[in-house]
């Protein structure tokens, strides 16, 4: 019995350890094939979710609503897996329709979405569409101006999407929150910024939000380091309003920005703005003047042309100046010429001035001088002598086909007859010399 008992005893012993063998052997194997399970079950969500721009938006509606307290573990799944990619443009504006009817409940969720640069595009467009109650997004926005460039987001479809975003934000809000955050950034260190900003304010006045009042302390500022976008805010805020009570003011400062700085970008930035706004203030068209007598740079001439020519009739006190300035060589003569053939006839006070102009020796300056008197009716035989002369031996074809028509207009169609025989006699001797 004692045997048998001991025979018995080890048996059971045995099948003891083979069971707990077999225990440690199954739970070995279980595991691997529960995390297979897991995965298979896995992929199997992301195959489903990966299919339309609906999906993915009930996907970041999930991650940034229904789970505030956490960055969305389905959404963070796929985006590990990169088998989410950001939907195409037939399914953004929908995608952004569906965030916005959140609604203000989404706003702190759509502000961590910023951070995420595969989704930012996407949470800055809703952030616009939710409106005013999207109001504590602006800083957050704005600082968005700063993103460098990807291969997949280019800055200026960032900066575009940013700018409507604050517009559609700024327009509604009636607490002034935005405009005191934009003035902010107007004024600080990071240039990106700035010019955003500028843009917004330019455009929110045209949207009935006063802003022309921020755009000109910081123009008139000097210790501020947005003086430039100021200006070029101050060109889109009063675009083609010469008539509004606001514009004097933001002349008188433009023009003090033109005339006492030395930098050659805030000049420029004034110059385009005071084109823009069409003012006929004499200070303005002056200053406008003096450019083409002071400067080198000719990219400020440029614009001073342009400017003047914006302006259009209301220029032509300017006239008499111009041809001084032809006349005499000045650093900015060429676009002066330019500006004097589209800012139209002198002013009838101005023709004495103007009929000295006939008797200088500069076939340009004798030009047009003469087709200004001639929109005046004046046919003396001086006008139709300098007339005469541009038709037959002016270098440029435009200065002569404008004589010729000029002089036409005035019934001197024989003279041009003359004209054109002369010129051809002339142009075909030149060669043989």
């Amino acid at each position: 019995m004692t045997g048998d008992g001991s025979e018995m005893g080890g048996h059971a012993g045995r099948l003891c350890g083979l069971a707990s063998a077999q225990r440690r052997w199954l739970g070995r194997l279980l595991i691997p094939v529960l995390l297979a399970a897991i995965g298979l079950a896995g992929v199997a969500l992301i195959s489903r979710t990966n299919t339309t721009g609906q999906e993915v938006a009930d996907l970041l509606a999930e991650s940034y609503v229904e789970y505030p307290q956490q960055p969305g573990p389905l959404r963070s799944l796929l985006m590990r897996a990169r088998l989410v990619k950001p939907p195409g443009p037939p399914d953004r504006g929908r995608i952004t329709d569906e965030l916005a009817v959140l609604g203000r409940p989404a706003v702190p969720h759509l502000i961590r979405a910023l951070d995420d640069r595969e989704y930012a595009w996407l949470a800055t467009e809703a952030l616009g569409k939710i409106g005013p109650d999207a109001t504590a997004a602006t800083p957050r926005l704005i600082r968005h101006y700063r993103l460098p460039s990807t291969p997949d987001c280019d800055w200026g479809v960032v900066c575009s999407s940013i700018d409507l975003a604050l517009l559609r934000i700024g327009a509604g809000d009636r607490t002034g929150r935005v405009v005191r955050e934009l003035e902010r950034a107007l004024n600080g260190p990071i240039e990106r910024e700035r010019s955003g900003v500028a843009y917004v304010l330019g455009h929110l006045h045209r949207e009935g939000r006063s802003t022309v009042d921020v755009l000109t302390r910081a123009l008139t500022d000097t210790r501020s380091a947005g003086r430039v976008q100021a200006a070029y805010g101050l060109g889109i805020a009063l675009q083609d309003r010469r008539d509004s009570p606001e514009v004097p003011p933001a002349v008188a400062a433009l023009v003090d920005a033109l005339e006492q700085d030395e930098d050659d970008r805030l000049r420029g930035a004034a110059i385009r703005a005071l084109g823009s706004l069409r003012t006929t203030d004499g200070a303005a068209i002056a200053a406008l003047v003096s450019v083409f007598v002071r400067s080198r740079n000719r990219c400020l001439t440029y614009h001073g042309a342009k400017a003047l020519t914006r302006i259009g009739p209301p220029a032509n006190v300017a006239i008499p100046a111009l041809l001084d300035i032809v006349e005499r060589r000045a650093p900015g003569w060429r676009d002066a010429r330019w500006a004097l053939w589209h800012i139209g006839p002198p002013r009838r006070s101005d023709i004495p001035a103007v009929r000295l102009a006939l008797f200088t020796c500069d076939d340009d300056v004798r030009f047009h001088a003469a087709r200004g008197l001639a929109a005046h009716g004046l046919d003396s035989p001086e006008v139709v002598t300098a007339l005469l002369e541009t038709c037959m031996t002016h270098r440029a074809l435009s200065a002569r086909a404008a004589a010729k028509e000029t002089l036409a207009r005035l019934g001197h169609h024989d003279v041009t007859a003359v004209a054109d025989m002369v010129g051809w006699a002339l142009a075909t001797e030149r060669p043989a010399r």
